[in-house]
């Protein structure tokens, strides 16, 4: 297993606030999609997790914090003896994807730039619509 976070792949202990999640799932639906760990810490330590738990949360995220809702898949591995959600989410023909803030209910789009998420700015957003809309392009 890959010991570093980045553009592709986050580390979560555990999830307890499904808005903070969604921002990770948007990130990468916007993105080239990416997977995150449930219960590794942000060194790549395994500490394992309540999988079904954590991935109710994410489904949670995905569904009610996220417009539109963004797609992926789950499943649970052990590593180290320890089980660990696995979850995958493809780069999204339907973004830009945005988060619903906690403190203000605003909905707003972000992006994955190195082991981080970043609100996107007008600049980003438009790339994104501009990638999107070729995949839609490509598609047809």
């Amino acid at each position: 297993m890959q010991r570093v976070e980045s553009e592709i792949l986050e580390f979560k202990l555990r999830i307890d606030r499904q808005r903070k999640i969604a921002r990770t799932l948007v990130a990468f639906a916007n993105g080239s999609g990416g997977t995150l760990l449930v219960g590794v810490r942000d060194n790549g330590a395994v500490a394992g997790c309540r999988a079904e738990e954590d991935a109710y949360m994410v489904e949670g995220a995905a569904q009610r914090f996220s417009r539109p809702e963004v797609s992926f898949t789950a499943r649970i591995d052990r590593f180290e003896g320890k089980e660990v959600l696995v979850v995958e989410v493809p780069s999204s023909d339907r973004a830009p994807h945005a988060a619903c803030e906690e403190a203000s209910e605003e909905w707003t789009v972000y992006v994955r730039r190195g082991a981080a998420n970043y609100r996107a700015n007008r600049v980003l957003l438009e790339e994104i619509k501009l990638r999107t809309a070729q995949i839609a392009h490509a598609n047809v």
